[in-house]
């Protein structure tokens, strides 16, 4: 009987061998499985965790400089509702319209721009500097209501604002040092130092309520609009007659007496503009 015991531990010996090494063999499999998934698991969260990281700094980027001017122009409309009146009801006076059929006819076809209708004499038309593609234009009702200015007069008015604008008056007054080298930057986990932003909306306000462009700016634009204007000779007569309205509006209102000091002298871009008289 022993002799029989011992023989059948001999033979199923080699069995239990092998199933205990097959049970061994698929623990390993399995951890080995368990190990890869958690591995996935954890490189799938790093990637997730980097992406939100990626995309929380993002918003601390400064924009460049074809995009901060009109993130600054925004702030500084915001910061100046209350002077401006920006944000009060308005019928529709068909000025956009007019303005993008006036563009095309000087060869400036689907031109983006947003004009901004106030309700004040505290800003009479200004062109804000906006992204490098866009223009953004102030343009005041109460003005534009005083001279009773035709549509075409209004687009001669802004297309004024959109030479300056274009010619980097504004915001070559307006730029700093510290501007330009924010530019581009991130402040992630660091101060903004909205001192540099603050004085260059003092700038804004410079140049808007105080300063204006110079005589020789004034020149340069009047000579331009002179010269794109020259081949119509109907826009031409409307440009002198709305130069004309604007000099009779400034002698004879004092609320709009400090309009050249902001754009000098409209009596003078009509000599600049108007063939010299012959002698006789």
């Amino acid at each position: 009987m022993i002799k029989f015991v011992l023989l059948v531990f001999f033979l199923i010996k080699p069995i239990i061998a092998a199933e205990n090494k097959f049970e061994n063999i698929k623990s390993i499999l399995k951890n080995d499985g368990l190990d890869a998934l958690a591995d996935q698991k954890k490189t799938e969260e790093e990637k997730t965790k980097s992406a939100t990281l990626q995309k929380t700094i993002q918003r601390y980027n400064v924009p460049d400089k074809n995009q901060i001017w009109s993130f600054i122009s925004e702030y500084w409309l915001v910061r100046n509702s209350p002077v401006i009146r920006w944000d009060f009801e308005k019928p529709d006076y068909g000025i956009d319209s007019s303005f993008a059929t006036f563009l095309e006819k000087i060869n400036i076809p689907e031109k983006k721009f947003k004009i901004l209708l106030v309700n004040t004499t505290a800003i009479t038309h200004f062109a804000l500097p906006s992204n490098k593609d866009d223009l953004l234009f102030l343009l005041s009702v109460p003005f534009i209501k005083s001279m009773d200015l035709s549509k075409t007069e209004i687009s001669l008015l802004l297309y004024e604002d959109m030479l300056r604008v274009q010619n980097d008056y504004f915001t070559e007054f307006a730029k700093t040092k510290e501007l330009e080298d924010l530019l581009g930057s991130n402040f992630h986990q660091k101060k903004l130092g909205k001192s540099i932003i603050d004085e260059v909306i003092k700038k804004y306000d410079k140049i808007i309520f105080d300063k204006g462009f110079s005589f020789q700016q004034q020149f340069q634009v009047t000579t331009e609009m002179a010269k794109i204007l020259k081949q119509d000779p109907v826009l031409m007569a409307s440009y002198q007659k709305l130069l004309e309205k604007i000099r009779d509006l400034i002698q004879s209102q004092e609320e709009y007496k400090l309009y050249s000091k902001i754009y000098p002298s409209p009596e003078m871009q009509l000599k600049w503009i108007l063939p010299p008289k012959k002698l006789l």
